[in-house]
């Protein structure tokens, strides 16, 4: 059974789109987690900034931002 690539063509666009968003709201749910405590999470209550955590909190709320408005996915 030989399926014709256009077929699916128009439905990679919008299921590109779906992933992304999905994902950087991950991104950002566990970002939040980390720095903003919500939802809260007891091993985050005293989070320093510059601790690795801190930081990896800081690169996946800024980057599921960026994620999710479309900057550099390309």
């Amino acid at each position: 059974m030989d399926i014709p690539k256009s077929v699916f063509s128009f439905r990679s666009a919008r299921v590109l789109s779906v992933l992304r968003i999905v994902v950087a709201g991950l991104f950002m749910e566990h970002g939040m987690a980390k720095l903003l405590h919500v939802p809260h999470v007891a091993s985050f209550d005293n989070l320093h900034l510059m601790s690795l955590a801190g930081m990896a909190g800081m690169l996946e709320l800024v980057g599921g931002l960026l994620l999710l408005i479309g900057l550099f996915t390309r």
